[in-house]
């Protein structure tokens, strides 16, 4: 209530990144990344805002580092994607707290997104409900080449398999 414009800002809940991306609109300048920091959170979140940004804009991640300092061994998935994608990078490992890092979106952040794509080749700590990755994908397609639907499907089918190995392995299913 303090924000002078919050008439101008939505708080968007209780649902998948994918349902709410086309309310947000195009023109995206700024982004907070945020999630569960496990793959593949925020690598799925951010190939559904990426067709909504503008070159320029400033996505920003945080707990880049969280795997290293925190409790949360799995919790690399911020950091991944700060690898994989292309574009100015930020970093700031300076303390516990911060772990804080950044890229602005460009024209080679388009160019090479394949790599991020590829990036989902990494263990998935969690497998979305099949619905909620159909969403994503139907987004990708809109927005995405052939190669990167390729890839998306096959590393997910990759780690489908691994999940549900694991699964049969511990005699959860």
């Amino acid at each position: 209530e303090s924000l002078k414009n919050y008439d101008k800002h939505a708080f968007l809940l209780g649902d998948i990144l994918p349902r709410f991306i086309e309310e947000i609109g195009d023109g995206i300048d700024f982004v907070v990344l945020d999630t569960v920091h496990a793959m593949p959170g925020e690598i799925l979140d951010f190939l559904c805002i990426l067709p909504m940004m503008k070159d320029g804009g400033m996505v920003c991640i945080h707990d880049t580092a969280n795997n290293l300092i925190g409790k949360y061994k799995d919790a690399y998935c911020t950091k991944i994607l700060l690898d994989a994608v292309s574009g100015e990078k930020y970093y700031d490992f300076s303390s516990d707290t911060v772990n804080i890092g950044g890229f602005i979106v460009t024209e080679a952040t388009r160019k090479n997104i394949a790599n991020v794509f590829s990036s989902l080749s990494i263990t998935w700590k969690y497998e979305p409900p099949l619905t909620e990755l159909m969403k994503y994908r139907d987004w990708y397609k809109l927005h995405y080449d052939d190669e990167c639907i390729s890839l998306f499907d096959c590393f997910w089918q990759m780690n489908h398999d691994v999940i549900m190995r694991d699964l049969r392995i511990n005699g959860r299913v």
